[in-house]
């Protein structure tokens, strides 16, 4: 027999399963953010630098630290030992990844999706990313039930 969906506030929707969430949320984090503490840097600037061979950069990169916004143009964070600022040339003494030290835009979440989907269980992190969205209530949300025919198989 089915349950009639019915709002709860967010904080009674835990262990709940979502009926209906809206899914028109924008991607989280808004922005680039940097994971680590060092330099926004151009990963392509920086191929082939190493100690043996320090790399002159072109243009100084910015300092960040965690939870900074990542500057336009930057997609890794170099660890801070790795940039040589001690003379007035800027000199890269090691390489980074593209997304190295940095939680991308959507990673959390993509844009126009639910926190949710409909049918699903909502968890601790489900509630986190509804209420960074600004979710004040969990549109729609039935109670668990078990079913007697459902049983778990062993691999």
């Amino acid at each position: 027999m089915p349950i009639a969906p019915r709002s709860e506030p967010l904080d009674r929707a835990l262990g709940r399963v979502a009926a209906a969430m809206p899914a028109a949320l924008p991607a989280l984090p808004l922005r680039d953010i940097a994971t680590i503490d060092g330099w926004a840097c151009c990963s392509l600037d920086l191929v082939g630098a190493s100690a043996y061979s320090p790399l002159a950069l072109s243009t100084a990169p910015v300092r960040v630290e965690v939870g900074d916004v990542m500057p336009t143009g930057s997609d890794c964070v170099l660890q801070a030992d790795l940039i040589d600022c001690s003379s007035p040339i800027v000199f890269a003494v090691g390489e980074a990844a593209p997304g190295q030290g940095v939680r991308r835009v959507g990673e959390d979440m993509t844009a126009h999706r639910p926190p949710v989907l409909e049918g699903g269980i909502v968890g601790a992190a489900d509630l986190l990313i509804a209420r960074k969205a600004g979710l004040s209530r969990d549109s729609r949300t039935q109670p668990a039930r078990a079913c007697d025919r459902c049983r778990f198989r062993k691999p």
